[in-house]
């Protein structure tokens, strides 16, 4: 997460690469059979190196009864 970084604006072309990219990310995790499940795809930039990311849920118990 965190907050968009709005120092660097994309251009419409940069904007489908990436996109592209992420959806990638996002189709490659869906079809692997032991991955954890997506949560959330972004091309809006967070950080000062990632233009997008694709975000998993953990698969770390976090909690015990």
């Amino acid at each position: 997460g965190g907050t968009e970084k709005r120092s660097h604006a994309m251009s419409p072309a940069e904007k489908r690469i990436v996109a592209y990219h992420e959806s990638g990310h996002a189709l490659v995790g869906w079809l692997l059979e032991h991955t954890d499940a997506l949560l959330k795809v972004t091309i809006v930039p967070r950080t000062s190196m990632a233009l997008g990311f694709a975000q998993y849920t953990s698969s770390d118990q976090k909690l015990y009864s």
